[in-house]
């Protein structure tokens, strides 16, 4: 007598699909973990970059000698960060004049004295906010220009 093909190698068959099964149960949470990574890597750098091209933006209209005020360069600033969702506020920016004569003011700056801006962002990496820890830490932007 023939030996029934589907009864000799259905239980191999069963043992297979659990080995499948358990390759995915293990490999499964190493690749979301590494794919997670992979997005929280490219949310700060896209972060970071943002807030750093928003203070040399500012930085350079700082030291144009035709800016009005330190509100001008500020409002600047938080519409070239708004382009990412980079949500600053006015005093998360502070702009320093050095100038050789006191006092050193926005207004009174001329040609040669530094305009440092500085920006100031609390970041929240994504795993804080799926974990609900509420984790932050701060992005600092500093770029320091001489008025033209």
């Amino acid at each position: 007598m023939i030996p029934n093909q589907t009864g000799l190698d259905g239980p191999a068959r069963c043992r297979s699909r659990g080995q499948a099964l358990v390759e995915l149960a293990l490999a499964l949470p190493i690749l979301l973990l590494v794919m997670f990574g992979v997005v929280e890597a490219g949310v700060f750098a896209f972060t970071s970059m943002t807030v750093q091209n928003a203070a040399q933006d500012g930085g350079r209209l700082a030291a144009l000698p035709d800016t009005a005020d330190e509100a001008t360069v500020k409002s600047y600033v938080l519409d070239r960060a708004a382009i990412a969702p980079v949500t600053l506020d006015a005093t998360d920016i502070t702009i320093t004049i050095g100038c050789a004569t006191s006092p050193c003011t926005f207004a009174g700056r001329t040609t040669g004295d530094s305009v440092r801006l500085a920006v100031n962002y609390s970041y929240s990496p994504l795993i804080a906010m799926v974990f609900g820890n509420g984790a932050s830490f701060t992005l600092t932007a500093i770029t320091e220009y001489h008025v033209e």
